[in-house]
């Protein structure tokens, strides 16, 4: 089929599908989350049956139970996740499953958004489960295929560890033919095999050392995972190394067949193998060997063996922990390999976070004299261009910039909830546990509800242990709606049977909200498209023994101070439904938006208590007191005339799309990603995802052509920056050539954070400074386009349109575009705002 751009998740699933998984299973958690929402469009053409399960221990029991059967069967979660299901994940490496298991568990360094930066390499070596660490969306696809078979081969469940930038990365790809799943097993019982006893787990320890000490490390060094690589910046020729008759090696010899023979080597894995290249290209190095880690667990120790008798210091890229270094210093230590090894252990390569190709640079830099350091080199039409560093744009009197963190979205209903109880409890000695989820954004000035945060449904419980500790405290818990399902339960349960006295707070907004509006028991609707009974929160927290129940609409303020009033001066567990839709679904209910207000100029004297107590994003200043609007008042710069860019072509080959969360960037990177492809290009993009970055700083990364391997745009190498946020993109200007071009919104978002200390940014410096830094700038005034097209929601389009005539890519090619990924209706407006030019 034709070329798409394909996320690493839905990589994921396409991979699966192919291999004809007959069950998945899973519960929602970013970066994870697209897995099974991309199965389930495809469920009625496999037949695969598909389902959001209350957590990740329910969902790997419901896999397991398929797997017995020799059904194939996919359990997906996060990294946290898998803690959840560590139980029975840890039973079945013992036991074993006959038809395939594969359990993804994604990672995210950073962490992006979530509580812990673990690494589920390290997991699957204390369970003992095969591992694959894919680095490209691509390579995801084919790895998951190949654990299906391992893990039938081998009567063991596997794990697939992406992390974020791989899971949320798109990748140019044949989107693949998909058939029915394969014909489902039949169990055949045997309580010898399927019951878990001492005896049996004692036998099988002994099976299982025997396949991941001595099997599965020979069998992964002949792996394609696993390969040595020669790089240079020339065409690849594939060798076979005299050296290593077992590997897979690539050696990249360089036209001119010179050679630089160096002591230094690299090993890296997973996206950080992805950077390193990167970072190679640009320092301009030659013959630099790499040993690329796809399964780190076992790790092929007789192809790592090999590398390390062939150098004499390796350093080591990987994110989270030193999974490959620590075991090349073990394959060292016991094979007596003189090597020195550097990474992770002794400081050479930052100990927690993302890496990045300019954090690999820089390392490269003190270990290898680089032709280009300090610089970044690019290669246009035969000409070497050496841009200036990212780090001179900071010399350059950057304005203050504001903190942008993400929050609760305007006319969120958790923002009513806490703001309810806050009033009630005024004076009092409180403690406000919270959970995971939007409203942990709870946290954040100026509600500031949220003392504590620790993992799902430990609100609950954390609240009993103030409780005990404290009995004159009144102690709250916030919950919402899918978390309750997922891990609340117990913790009510156990409050009501040991006495606690507490209040709980369910913030129901009807739907899954953070990790993407997924349905849960409480909705009615599974994942299959069935309507099912809706699982009564209330009716739940009665047959536990909770008095009272109270349900009550946190938009209705004096009802909602007056429940928590009452419900916390009651003996024993008390309990609040906190009940309205998440905003983002309150038209998809049939929810009439009382709370969809605007604010009467005439009326409003400018004290500021809505903005100083509340915190909500649609307030500020500028629209609460009658003093008008700064939009628009710099100075319009003229588009550049004159450059149009051959029909079909895209000149621009790194581009950044910045701005807030909610504007769209993502609808943006996919139109020009799209237009791309339609031309023959290779395409990687990367973007940030998940409701929880709403009113965030957002970031898309696009790179178009065959000679880069990250998705993410390194500093300095952007040839476009395309900013729908004056201060966003001053935020990202590190990204741009010095001769780049910067396409950017003239309207200002001020964030909450500016509402409330009264300090809003002007976009006229922000732009004056983007002129200074800058080759070329564009500003558009998209409140003007948006009066006259009649819509709010096409500012993405109208940038395109504008980045359009400055030449970087041909308009043709972008109608078409949006042709192919907006709905009908929205083609012709959509097409319109691109057109706009005043």
């Amino acid at each position: 089929m034709a070329k798409q751009m394909i996320m690493g998740n839905q990589a994921i699933a396409l991979g699966a599908l192919k291999a004809g998984v007959n069950l998945v299973a899973g519960y929602p958690g970013t970066p994870s989350s697209e897995i099974i929402e991309f199965i389930s469009k495809y469920k009625s053409k496999t037949g695969t049956y598909v389902e959001w399960s209350v957590n990740e221990k329910a969902a790997a029991e419901v896999a397991a139970g398929a797997s017995y059967a020799g059904s194939r069967t996919l359990v997906t979660m996060k990294q946290v996740g898998l803690n959840v299901a560590s139980d029975p994940v840890m039973c079945l490496s013992y036991v074993g499953v006959k038809g395939g298991m594969v359990i993804v568990s994604a990672d995210d360094p950073g962490p992006i958004s979530s509580q812990t930066e673990q690494d589920t390499r390290n997991f699957a070596q204390y369970s003992k489960l095969p591992c694959f660490d894919p680095s490209t969306p691509l390579e995801a696809y084919e790895m998951i295929q190949e654990a299906f078979e391992l893990s039938e081969k081998y009567n063991t469940p596997v794990i697939l560890r992406p992390t974020t930038r791989v899971d949320h990365a798109y990748e140019s790809m044949d989107f693949p033919e998909l058939s029915e799943c394969r014909k489902p097993g039949e169990f055949e019982k045997d309580s010898k095999r399927w019951v878990i006893f001492p005896r049996s787990s004692y036998n099988n320890h002994k099976r299982i050392f025997e396949r991941n000490e001595k099997v599965l490390p020979a069998e992964f060094s002949q792996s394609k995972w696993n390969t040595v690589v020669e790089y240079s910046r020339s065409e690849c020729i594939e060798t076979t190394a005299k050296t290593q008759p077992k590997s897979q090696v690539v050696s990249i010899s360089p036209s001119d067949n010179s050679t630089t023979v160096s002591p230094v080597a690299f090993a890296a894995g997973g996206i950080s193998y992805c950077y390193l290249m990167e970072a190679l290209s640009l320092l301009g190095l030659k013959d630099i060997p790499v040993l690329k880690i796809g399964t780190p667990y076992p790790f092929p120790k007789p192809l790592a063996e090999e590398f390390l008798k062939s150098h004499e210091q390796i350093v080591v890229f990987e994110e989270l922990d030193p999974v490959i270094e620590e075991n090349l210093i073990k394959i060292a230590g016991l094979a007596r390999v003189n090597c020195q090894i550097r990474g992770k252990l002794d400081g050479t390569v930052p100990e927690a976070g993302e890496l990045s190709v300019e954090i690999i640079k820089g390392i490269i830099n003190t270990v290898v004299e680089c032709p280009q350091s300090g610089c970044i080199e690019t290669t246009t039409n035969g000409e070497t261009v050496v841009s200036i560093r990212p780090s001179d744009y900071s010399t350059t009197g950057t304005p203050d910039l504001p903190v942008r963190p993400p929050v609760l979205c305007a006319g969120c209903p958790h923002r009513g909830a806490f703001y309810a109880v806050k009033q009630a409890m005024k004076g009092k000695k409180t403690v406000y546990c919270g959970d995971i989820g939007c409203y942990t954004l709870g946290n954040a000035m100026p509600l500031d509800m949220t003392d504590t945060c620790l993992c799902m449904g430990a609100d609950i419980t954390m609240a009993q242990g103030f409780y005990h500790n404290e009995p004159d405290r009144y102690c709250f818990s916030f919950i919402g709606d899918s978390t309750f399902f997922a891990s609340g339960i117990t913790g009510v349960v156990n409050a009501v049977y040991n006495q606690a006295k507490q209040t709980i707070c369910i913030l129901d907004n009807s739907t899954t909200a953070m990790t993407g509006h997924q349905p849960h028991p409480g909705t009615g609707v599974t994942m299959m498209g069935e309507i099912v009974e809706k699982i009564s929160i209330e009716k739940i927290l009665n047959a536990i023994g909770v008095k009272p129940v109270i349900t009550v609409n946190p938009f209705d303020q004096k009802a909602a101070i007056d429940a928590v009033k009452a419900a916390s001066e009651t003996p024993g567990v008390s309990a609040i439904i906190f009940k309205a839709p998440c905003i983002a679904i309150a038209q998809k209910v049939g929810w009439e938006k009382p709370h969809a207000l605007t604010v009467d100029n005439t009326k409003c004297i400018g004290c500021r208590k809505c903005i100083n107590e509340l915190g909500c994003p649609a307030l500020s200043v500028s629209n609460v007191v009658s003093t008008g609007s700064t939009t628009g008042k710099g100075k319009r710069l003229v588009e550049r005339a004159g450059l149009r860019p051959p029909k079909g072509v895209i000149m621009a080959k790194n581009i950044i799309i910045c701005g807030v969360g909610g504007q769209g960037t993502v609808l943006a990177a996919k139109v020009l990603s799209q237009a791309a492809i339609a031309n023959g290009e290779r395409v990687l993009s990367a973007e940030t995802i998940g409701m929880a970055q709403r009113g965030g700083s957002v970031v898309s990364h696009v790179r178009i052509g065959g000679d880069v391997y990250s998705p993410l745009v390194p500093q300095g190498q952007a040839d476009v920056l395309i900013a729908f946020e004056a201060a966003e993109a001053v935020r990202n200007i590190a990204y741009l050539k010095q001769d780049g071009t910067v396409i950017v919104n003239k309207k200002v978002v001020q964030p909450v954070t500016a509402s409330l200390s009264g300090k809003a940014f002007d976009e006229n410096e922000m732009i004056s400074y983007l002129q200074k830094v800058a080759g070329n700038v564009v500003a558009v005034d998209t409140d003007e386009a948006c009066r006259e097209l009649g819509s709010s929601k096409v500012v993405n389009m109208v940038l395109l349109g504008a980045a359009s005539r400055a030449g970087l890519i041909d308009g043709d090619e972008l109608k078409a575009a949006i042709k192919q990924l907006v709905k009908p209706e929205f083609y012709e407006l959509n097409v319109r705002a691109v057109e706009w030019k005043k």
